[in-house]
């Protein structure tokens, strides 16, 4: 059988492209997180040094998944560590169907979602015995080589007041890497954040996930002078209806001297330490 040099020649370079694709995704020894461009939502994947994978949220539709195949090996089929931060459209909707095609390893929950999309999720995860970790104040997960992962928010009891809104029920943690951190705060808003103050709970860190998309509901001057980052990254979409970011939060940000990093000017924003 004779096989055309153009054929076998084009079959060689999608194999050689193919196998440095799949030796840039090796691990490398560095932190990559990758704050993803899914409109407007959040969804952040964080690939250790030793290759470990974090999940946090899923956006508001699937554009999660696709994104996720630009950072995954085509045989790599699981994900370590799957948060999600509070049961909203805008960060759970491709989470259900990431449970039916990964093998999830382990997922953190502050256990307050009650809608179908939730439950799915739930089902999915239940059926392929996914360890299930209730997100409460004071958790520490280890992540392996000088990585933790502590949950400060919410605490087991919670007044009914912030029950009633979702955002402030929001799983908020922080990744320690060595001497560096960051800070993921899903949607909580002034209220949260003001109670979060009070706990005394060491909220520095490196880099911070703005709240709330930079809604003007969240990143009071009071957080952020306790978190005191040196770079925020805010997840929106771009010409999106809520006005995201807020004008007067972008501003409190540059009066602070925080770098800030947006999804909805730059696209994907990838973070490597």
């Amino acid at each position: 059988m004779h096989i055309p040099l153009r054929t076998l020649t084009g079959f060689v370079v999608l194999v050689a492209l193919l196998f440095a694709r799949e030796w840039t995704l090796m691990p490398d020894g560095k932190l990559h997180a990758y704050f993803l461009s899914i409109g407007q939502g959040d969804t952040i994947f964080l690939v250790l040094p030793d290759g470990k994978q974090v999940l946090i949220d899923g956006g508001p539709d699937w554009t999660a998944l696709e994104k996720l195949g630009n950072h995954m090996s085509f045989l790599d089929r699981s994900i370590d560590l799957m948060i999600l931060t509070h049961d909203h459209a805008d960060h759970l909707v491709s989470l259900p169907e990431v449970a039916k095609r990964y093998r999830v390893q382990a997922v953190l929950l502050s256990g307050y979602g009650s809608s179908g999309r939730y439950k799915a999720m739930e089902d999915a995860l239940h059926k392929q015995g996914t360890k299930l970790i209730p997100a409460h104040a004071g958790r520490r997960l280890e992540l392996g080589n000088n990585i933790s992962m502590d949950v400060l928010w919410p605490p087991s009891e919670m007044a009914t007041s912030l029950v009633k809104n979702q955002n402030n029920v929001s799983v908020v943690t922080k990744l320690t890497y060595g001497e560096k951190s960051m800070l993921f705060t899903g949607d909580i808003e002034e209220i949260a954040e003001a109670t979060l103050l009070k706990t005394g709970t060491d909220l520095h860190a490196d880099l911070l996930k703005v709240g709330h998309h930079g809604s003007r509901t969240s990143s009071t001057e009071a957080f952020l002078k306790r978190v005191a980052p040196s770079l925020a990254v805010i997840s929106s979409g771009n010409g999106n209806s809520y006005g995201h970011p807020h004008a007067d939060v972008v501003k409190r940000y540059d009066q602070l001297g925080i770098e800030v990093r947006r999804t909805d000017l730059e696209g994907d924003v990838e973070v490597v330490w």
